[in-house]
């Protein structure tokens, strides 16, 4: 079995010493949810390929490294010499519920496109994991409802993460569309209750 995890990997920026105005200090994290899930299923032992471009830039080289350091397969992945790396700022309020701010203009993650699943065969032993942060811009999205097809052309399982995060959308109402015509096409919805 092999799990291939598609979308963007990322630098979380996470805020640590909280002061009146806001955190003081960032500290770089990789991530991304498909890159998380694909380094805890390497962590378990399942084999996980990453399904995704990220920058030339020493950013990429880090999240790059960062996931073969897990054991992830990272054959699939396009080093794109034009766009940036996805940066996400996590601060967190006197309640300490995460706010995001996505810095993802001209990112290089959500310029994998259709091209980049050449080589990709899908077996009914495999699985496909992704979430709606690559459904939010052109070409991941169009990439994202390709893969899904041929999971499911295969027999593999196609897993689901809304994972919303309203500030990469146009607008609310368009996340909403693009999720619910992605959860047609799958087997696993993982959600909670904030999502549904």
């Amino acid at each position: 079995m092999r799990v291939y995890c598609l979308g963007e990997l990322m630098l979380d920026m996470i805020g640590e010493e909280l002061e009146e105005s806001g955190p003081a200090v960032f500290r770089r994290f990789a991530g991304g949810a498909a890159g998380n899930v694909a380094a805890g299923l390497s962590k378990l032992g399942v084999a996980a390929s990453f399904l995704g471009r990220v920058s030339s830039d020493a950013f990429g080289s880090y999240l790059l490294h960062t996931l073969n350091r897990y054991g992830v397969d990272t054959t699939h992945v396009v080093r794109d010499p034009n766009g940036l790396t996805t940066l996400a700022f996590v601060s967190h309020d006197q309640d300490k519920l995460p706010h995001y701010l996505f810095y993802r203009e001209n990112s290089a993650s959500v310029q994998f496109c259709l091209d980049d699943l050449s080589g990709v065969e899908f077996r009914p032993c495999d699985a496909l994991y992704f979430s709606s942060l690559s459904l939010a811009h052109e070409p991941i999205r169009t990439a994202n409802f390709a893969a899904a097809e041929r999971a499911n052309q295969a027999g593999a399982p196609v897993a689901f993460d809304p994972n919303v995060r309203l500030g990469v959308w146009k607008c609310a109402q368009e996340a909403r569309a693009q999720i619910l015509k992605m959860i047609e096409r799958i087997d696993i919805l993982k959600v909670n209750d904030e999502e549904l």
